[in-house]
């Protein structure tokens, strides 16, 4: 099957795929796991298929300004494999992503975190890769021992999950605690 790959593909899939990030719990702590949610939106009249590498996000990368933060170096995995995710028609895709592998928070306070994606869409007689931007703001604050420990069984009670993308989530969370030795 050949591909057509045009401009008015490319701006027609764009335009049709809602690409946006968002905290994924109500609390964030500082030190603490800061999950943050990809949705992908089809508004396409077609399933589409994206390339989307998870964890390892080679194709993705958070920036933030403020001096109070600190970047991580960004790894890349150029041998891992991916396959396909299908998004029907107006549907979502959903994955969660973890800031304490891009940053180091040091101290509380709302953040703009801006975002870059190159996404690969494949659709039945097309394919097309275009990049999203765009940003989204996360508030980091105080917490209990208490509230941390409770923020980490969950994630350890994940890791036995029989959901693959569950525990996937679940490892990339703890693997990339932030600890205060750290910073």
């Amino acid at each position: 099957i050949g591909l057509i790959t045009s401009c008015s593909v490319q701006k027609n899939m764009k335009d049709n795929i809602k690409v946006t990030f968002s905290s994924s719990q109500e609390k964030n702590i500082i030190d603490g796991i800061i999950p943050v949610t990809l949705t992908i939106e089809n508004n396409l009249d077609q399933e589409i298929s994206i390339l989307l590498y998870y964890p390892n996000p080679n194709d993705l990368s958070f920036e933030c300004q403020e001096v109070s933060v600190k970047k991580k170096e960004r790894g890349w995995n150029f041998s891992e494999r991916l396959a396909p995710i299908k998004i029907p028609t107006r549907e979502t895709y959903k994955i969660t992503y973890f800031l304490g592998r891009y940053f180091n928070f040091l101290k509380v306070g709302e953040f703009k975190i801006s975002y870059n994606l190159n996404l690969n869409v494949i659709t039945q007689n097309s394919q097309s890769e275009n990049i999203y931007e765009g940003s989204f703001p996360i508030q980091i604050g105080n917490g209990t021992n208490e509230e941390l420990k409770k923020q980490i069984s969950y994630y350890q009670i994940n890791l036995k999950s029989e959901d693959r993308k569950m525990k996937i989530e679940a490892e990339e969370a703890l693997f990339y605690l932030n600890s205060a030795h750290e910073k």
